[in-house]
């Protein structure tokens, strides 16, 4: 991954306060960015009187309309039983992005709420250094107006052998689930919903799913504005010696 490094055509006046005239060019400067081996080099015109121990922030580029994919994501294992919203985004050139890798640091999400153009915050995350053609999945934390709600129904056990001495030496699990999903807000979202099971197990059951790894499904499913859905599942676990071989 490359490292940033900034290369600038600034003046470090060292004690001295700033005059107002080397700030009254409040224009955007022009910052050229170089490739150079491992390292981006941003030369910035211009210069700047800045006293010693403070720092100045210099806008980078700005995007219009960088399309965005916003999508909800419910995994109990890693977040309990919220349903967290992300935002994704590519940095390439098709998205208005791609001239340059993006660098470690905060992103904050605002909506417009009015036709004044009132902003209201939709949350924040840190990023990592993103290199250019890579998708990012921005994290902005847990949005009580979706809920999903598993509740275990029923559980059996079936199947079970013995030994010639009369030991369990195999059974089986039956375990019913309900899963209710409700979507609150006011617009239609897109569910990622992961639901994790150990151990040699089967499921049933009518919704569509994605068998992700040897441990976890995914349901995927859009939801409209004020929707409420529920789904059901059966999953059959073996044990000892009921497992297959």
């Amino acid at each position: 991954r490359k490292s940033m490094v900034m290369r600038s055509r600034v003046a470090a006046m060292g004690g001295a306060l700033a005059e107002a005239s080397d700030f009254a060019d409040m224009r955007p400067r022009e910052i050229i960015k170089e490739g150079v081996s491992e390292y981006f080099l941003y030369t910035v015109e211009g210069h700047d009187t800045i006293p010693t121990g403070w720092s100045k922030r210099l806008p980078s580029f700005r995007s219009e309309k960088v399309p965005l994919a916003s999508f909800y994501k419910y995994d109990a294992d890693r977040w309990g039983g919220q349903v967290m919203r992300f935002y994704r985004f590519k940095n390439e050139r098709a998205a208005n992005l791609g001239r340059e890798p993006l660098p470690d640091g905060s992103v904050k999400a605002f909506r417009t709420v009015s036709a004044d153009g009132l902003l209201a915050f939709v949350g924040g995350t840190q990023t990592k250094y993103i290199p250019v053609d890579e998708q990012v999945d921005l994290d902005l934390g847990a949005d009580p107006e979706v809920r999903v709600a598993p509740v275990l129904m029923n559980w059996e056990k079936v199947d079970i052998r013995f030994d010639d001495n009369g030991n369990v030496i195999g059974w089986t699990t039956r375990e019913t689930w309900t899963v209710d999903i409700q979507n609150s807000k006011d617009i239609d979202v897109a569910l990622d919903m992961r639901r994790n099971f150990a151990g040699d197990w089967t499921l049933e059951t009518k919704a569509d799913f994605e068998k992700v790894d040897a441990d976890t499904v995914k349901f995927v499913m859009p939801l409209k504005s004020r929707e409420k859905r529920t789904i059901t599942y059966e999953l059959i676990t073996r044990h000892g010696s009921n497992v297959k071989r």
